[in-house]
């Protein structure tokens, strides 16, 4: 578990987690997308409560890829 996403949209979490969250079984994937050619800019960020922590700012590390971290495969 990393976080949530708010309507910002920001990537989001608790600074302290109480109690371990089930796993959800994924939704469906959403039909092709057709994007306008212009839009408008997006509003900026609101503030967050200090219980709250954006994890790309914060805790970038909990977001590795693949080939970093524990997942890396050894060198032999």
């Amino acid at each position: 578990y990393v976080g949530y996403l708010n309507n910002d949209p920001r990537l989001l979490r608790k600074r302290v987690l109480e109690v371990s969250k089930p796993k959800l079984t994924p939704p469906t994937r959403p039909q092709k997308v057709y994007p306008p050619a212009t839009f408008p800019l997006a509003p900026l960020m609101s503030e967050l409560y200090q219980d709250t922590l954006d994890v790309l700012l914060e805790e970038p590390e909990r977001l590795h890829t693949v080939d970093a971290g524990e997942m890396r495969e050894d060198i032999d």
